[in-house]
């Protein structure tokens, strides 16, 4: 039986923007623009950076610092001289927690405790479309949602990050200078176009039943309107179904174009555009994995995270790929879905497990 759809009551969740400012290089210590002092977990976060020098001047560096409770904890991405991007962690000796439960309602019993060095670097990488030229500008893009974080550098997706090792909330900022001896004294690194909003659950979890009839597909809906968030289920499938999809379905606005992510039995999945007005879908792309299960019992779990023209989807855990999706773009609804063919009965079950929306509903 498919509950009725709720969404989450008292939406508070905050947002801010800036058009310009500056970090002064004035002594050895961090430089640091402080947005939100006080705990953000979930959140997206925009700025565009200036180069402030050329790198034969001295070594630079740029981007967010996120989830720092305290004056001896630093977490922190940024984007350096030598066309790189380094996910880190900092603490002064102490003990940090680790989250070891995943799920969406995540239990503090399942921690454990461990010390990390200074300067811990968690994720690394290129980042190829870096303009380094004197006075040239980028744009930054972060978006942290639970575990995991992702980052764009003009426009394009450089790199997920592993957030878990991070503390369940800190303050949110700009920054430079991160590291010892990446900057020069009397200089400044320039940034604008700053917005940032706070994500939150939209909608609680649910489960439910998704019973094929006469309709191609059975569905059930988050009730939720986002341009950009993450969504989360996972699905069962009865043993004497055949030819079976599940999926989730994103910024579905109704007789318009909306998307669909979806696993099969033959175990391909999918990432398409879907036309209400026909029975075309348009495949924006697709693979084949080994991390569908098709065994009995079937069980799958599906994510995706969207933003502007980008997806990323996860099956049990693991990312399979990376969509363009600025063929659809703005907010819509986020839905579960159920397709079959059987070879006796036009009532197949289906069944969905913990399906709940991350956003920010202001973001659109």
């Amino acid at each position: 039986m498919v509950p009725t759809p709720t969404a989450l009551p008292g939406w508070d969740f905050r947002q801010f923007s800036l058009e310009s400012g500056e970090l002064k290089n004035d002594d050895d210590s961090i430089e640091s623009y402080v947005i939100w002092r006080d705990g953000v977990r979930n959140f997206r976060i925009h700025a565009e950076f200036e180069v402030p020098y050329s790198s034969r001047v001295g070594d630079w560096n740029f981007g967010f610092m996120f989830r720092s409770p305290i004056s001896y904890e630093l977490s922190y991405v940024v984007v350096t001289q030598d066309s790189e991007y380094i996910h880190s962690l900092w603490r002064d000796g102490v003990e940090a927690v680790e989250a070891i439960d995943r799920g969406a309602e995540r239990n503090l019993d399942t921690t454990r405790r461990l010390t990390i060095p200074h300067f811990h670097t968690v994720d690394r990488g290129r980042v190829r479309n870096l303009d380094t030229a004197l006075r040239a500008t980028n744009t930054m893009t972060l978006t942290v949602i639970e575990d995991r974080g992702w980052l764009f550098v003009n426009s394009e997706f450089v790199g997920e990050l592993d957030v878990s090792g991070s503390y369940i909330d800190g303050q949110l900022s700009i920054v430079s200078g991160v590291f010892y001896d990446t900057k020069v004294l009397g200089l400044s690194t320039k940034f604008s176009d700053v917005s940032a909003q706070e994500f939150g659950i939209l909608s609680e979890p649910h489960s439910g039943d998704l019973v094929k009839n006469s309709a191609f597909i059975a569905g059930y809906s988050a009730g939720v309107d986002v341009s950009v968030g993450y969504a989360r289920a996972s699905f069962e499938v009865d043993r004497d179904v055949i030819n079976w999809r599940v999926g989730i379905t994103f910024r579905q606005r109704g007789g318009e174009d909306y998307l669909v992510f979806y696993v099969d039995d033959s175990r391909y999945w999918r990432v398409v555009r879907a036309t209400v007005s026909s029975d075309g879908w348009e495949t924006l792309t697709d693979g084949y994995s080994d991390l569908v299960d098709r065994h009995h019992p079937i069980e799958n779990e599906l994510e995706v995270f969207f933003i502007d023209t980008s997806a990323m989807v996860y099956v049990n855990g693991e990312k399979l790929g990376t969509a363009s999706i600025g063929s659809v773009m703005g907010s819509g609804d986020l839905r579960v879905a159920y397709a079959v063919s059987t070879s006796s009965d036009d009532h197949a079950l289906g069944r969905f497990k913990d399906f709940a929306v991350w956003g920010s509903p202001h973001y659109n």
